[in-house]
């Protein structure tokens, strides 16, 4: 009797763990719908900010690194008053693994959206086509799932008339990056910006202060090239063309 009374506890067990397994997978899911809506809502930080944990951090090449929640929210709201003008997130087939303590998760996703972005050009609205896929780690506190990094990594960004075929990226200027999809070779980035072969030097920096930024590439890659020539992380774009005022290392 004793025997079958510990095998039915430890099935009750099992059930119990299960059961809290798939609460905390629809948790982390509904948590993942509830950014798509916040960011929907013109990246609105007050949706925003209470999905992440108080020392999160959001990344993507092109549009920054922000660390803190407050920080982060700001600068999310600040990338849609600059560069997304509306948008329709659709965040597919999420794959999420929850580490064995139950108090943090790993989480990806693919992204699809439909934008309105201003012409790199004209600044007249432009609809869009961006893809992409999400990284984040995940963590539970005080019985809440919230996000502690979110890795956004961009795969297109297509105008809608021209197709990503046509023009996977929206080209580079002086007041945004270049997306580079780079072989394996030596370059070098243009640090003075009088370069007709942008984002790349040509030699028109000789007789100024200014010297290329050598990049070596070991394999086929995109890389985001920094256009504005302010970028702090040189020779790369660190969000700085985005001019958000921002103190990226605030909490």
């Amino acid at each position: 009797m004793s025997d079958a009374i510990g095998e039915i506890k430890e099935l009750l067990l099992g059930i119990r763990r299960d059961l809290d397994c798939m609460q905390d997978l629809e948790s982390i899911r509904n948590l993942i719908t509830s950014y798509a809506r916040g960011c929907d809502r013109g990246n609105d930080p007050e949706l925003l900010a209470p999905l992440f944990s108080k020392d999160a951090t959001w990344e993507c090449a092109g549009f920054g690194t922000y660390h803190g929640r407050e920080t982060l929210a700001a600068a999310l709201k600040g990338i849609a008053g600059e560069k997304i003008w509306w948008s329709l997130h659709y965040m597919i087939s999420p794959q999420i693994e929850i580490d064995p303590s139950g108090a943090s998760a790993k989480a990806f996703w693919y992204l699809w959206e439909s934008a309105t972005v201003p012409d790199s050009d004209t600044n007249e609205a432009e609809p869009h086509w961006i893809g992409g896929t999400y990284d984040a780690e995940v963590v539970k506190q005080d019985g809440k799932w919230l996000f502690r990094k979110m890795v956004l990594k961009l795969n297109i960004a297509s105008p809608y008339a021209a197709g990503w075929v046509r023009q996977r990226f929206p080209k580079g200027n002086d007041h945004q990056p270049y997306f580079c999809e780079l072989e394996p070779d030596s370059y070098f980035w243009c640090a003075c910006g009088r370069s007709k072969n942008q984002p790349f030097c040509d030699g028109s920096h000789k007789g100024t202060e200014h010297r290329p930024v050598e990049l070596e590439i070991d394999r086929r890659q995109l890389v985001v090239l920094c256009g504005c020539k302010r970028t702090g992380t040189r020779p790369f774009c660190d969000g700085t063309h985005l001019n958000l005022k921002l103190e990226k290392n605030g909490g």
